[in-house]
């Protein structure tokens, strides 16, 4: 990321690859603490690991609710990011998806329908 310098001239501002990588830098999040759509990849360059995330992301992979502490509600359809949750300990309430495709997932459900205008 780079910001205007002296003679406006680019200054190097920060060296992160990705958000998660300056979220790491910041101590806002931990590493080991990390759960990945599709699950953690074996290998750095996995192409079968990357089109399987590719489907569970347009699966709605990450359309979830927290609805307390360890337990989320999610699609049953993503079932390896499902996996991912489970085997790092957070219980998975999962939502029959059959009528949701065109209406909103688990986290769109949880917007209000009307707000108070006071």
């Amino acid at each position: 990321m780079y910001v205007r310098g002296n003679q406006n001239e680019p200054k190097l501002l920060r060296q992160e690859v990705s958000f998660v990588d300056f979220l790491i830098k910041e101590d806002k999040i931990d590493k080991d603490g990390l759960i990945y759509v599709g699950g953690e990849p074996k290998e750095k360059s996995d192409v079968k690991h990357l089109m399987l995330t590719l489907m569970e992301q347009t699966r709605g992979a990450t359309n979830i609710v927290t609805i307390k502490s360890g337990t989320v509600v999610s699609y049953a359809r993503t079932r390896a990011t499902l996996e991912a949750l489970k085997r790092n300990g957070v219980r998975v309430r999962e939502w029959d998806d059959s009528y949701l495709d065109m209406l909103g997932g688990p986290h769109c459900s949880t917007s209000p329908l009307l707000r108070d205008p006071n």
